[in-house]
């Protein structure tokens, strides 16, 4: 990565609390909150353009890869016991050591909180989409 990159990172931050909490003219401070205004929608349309178009970059990415296999069926069992394996760490993670985490530190039964948040779980899984879901 360009060292630049990490020096904008670093002073973007900066120079938005100095536009928005900055000089005290009215006239300045109106102009820094307005194009803070339209970075903020800059950033965000970029970040909407990354996100909907990462699937069909990582899917590339896969079938690239796949193609440049030389022994196909090996190729797919990996990448099969890859999947078996991401599947079976987010099951022991969301099945036994968070459940097992909520009742160390509070004593409250897992299954009773799982049951609480089911409405707002079910409608993520359903839409996903965890946003939908704040209002529930």
């Amino acid at each position: 990565m360009d060292k630049s990159c990490h020096l904008l990172a670093v002073c973007l931050p900066h120079l938005k609390s100095l536009f928005i909490d900055g000089p005290h003219d009215s006239s300045a401070n109106a102009l820094g909150c307005c194009a803070m205004q339209v970075f903020n929608v800059v950033i965000s349309k970029m970040v909407t353009a990354v996100l909907w178009t990462s699937p069909l970059g990582i899917a590339s990415l896969i079938a690239a890869s796949i193609c440049r296999a030389c022994n196909l069926a090996s190729t797919l069992a990996a990448l099969g016991l890859w999947v078996v394996t991401v599947l079976l760490g987010l099951l022991l993670q969301g099945g036994l050591v968070l459940p097992a985490a909520l009742w160390a530190c509070t004593r409250q039964s897992p299954w009773a909180t799982i049951k609480g948040f089911s409405q707002a779980i079910v409608l993520g899984f359903g839409t996903s989409s965890s946003s939908a879901a704040l209002p529930v």
